[in-house]
């Protein structure tokens, strides 16, 4: 079987929505050469297949995010982004499953990367974040494990559950970001507000983001969080609000939006 016959295998196997936008046969285009080269180097010796199906499913994810894809048909734009993701996923996990974990560089690696290359990796922004986090005494440290808990409780039981309990609540909605800003290299960026996904991601509970227009030609999103296994209500409700909204906007990737309308009429000088 061939790697393209593999890797087609192993999405459908994913069963649907992603099996169906797989393409019925083989592209011409198709040619595993990252994979090809993957399995003839002495880390693949014990298992040449195994890594060059992995390297494929991996590129074949970024292709889906920022190429042409070799094994969808590209007529759904989103249905591309949720097969990359989750091709991205299949790949490293079947690394991790390979016993290589060498092959993903350990953050100490990272930061003495950086540091050996400082003018270039260092020149507009620290790595503070990542110096801190290899400081720390690792999952089993009493203090991390006290901080957790106090965390998960705040977010989750006192918090979301607290505020969806008192107000007799299915879900709580939000802009999930405000437009998209500027990268300022002189004072940093500058975010004109906070994202709505933060006690969800540390209470662990679901958070759905969906489509809401745009704001001078920036795409933002509306967030819908419920509480813990709520996972199927949230898309039942964020499938209703697309298919009633219809505020899906195609992104394009504007050098500037002052230089395009609704903006740039507003920003010229008044003729007298």
């Amino acid at each position: 079987m061939s790697t393209f016959e593999r890797l087609r295998e192993l999405i459908a196997a994913e069963g649907p929505p992603l099996a169906s936008g797989l393409l019925a046969r083989v592209p011409v285009s198709f040619a595993p050469s990252l994979g090809a080269l993957a399995a003839a180097g002495p880390r693949a010796s014990g298992d040449p297949g195994e890594y060059e199906l992995l390297i494929e499913a991996i590129y074949e994810g970024y292709l889906l995010h920022y190429g042409e894809s070799r094994l969808f048909s590209d007529a759904d734009a989103d249905l591309s982004l949720l097969a990359g993701d989750r091709l991205y996923t299949v790949g490293l996990e079947r690394l991790v499953a390979l016993g290589d974990l060498d092959a993903v560089l350990e953050l100490a690696d990272v930061i003495a990367f950086d540091t050996a290359h400082a003018d270039r990796e260092l020149g507009l922004f620290g790595q503070e974040t990542f110096v801190k986090a290899e400081a720390t005494k690792g999952l089993d440290d009493p203090a991390y494990q006290a901080a957790r808990a106090t965390s998960l409780r705040i977010a989750g039981r006192d918090g979301i559950d607290a505020m969806l309990a008192a107000n007799r609540l299915d879900a709580l909605v939000s802009p999930t970001m405000p437009p998209a800003w500027k990268i300022d290299a002189a004072n940093g960026d500058q975010i004109g507000g906070r994202g709505a996904g933060r006690l969800a991601a540390v209470a662990g509970y679901p958070h759905l983001t969906v489509p809401m227009g745009a704001v001078m030609g920036l795409p933002v999103g509306l967030s819908i969080i419920g509480p813990a296994w709520s996972e199927a209500r949230l898309l039942g409700y964020g499938y209703a609000y697309e298919q009633a909204a219809k505020a899906k906007v195609t992104p394009r990737f504007l050098p500037s939006i002052e230089a395009e309308a609704p903006v740039a009429p507003l920003l010229q000088p008044l003729q007298r």
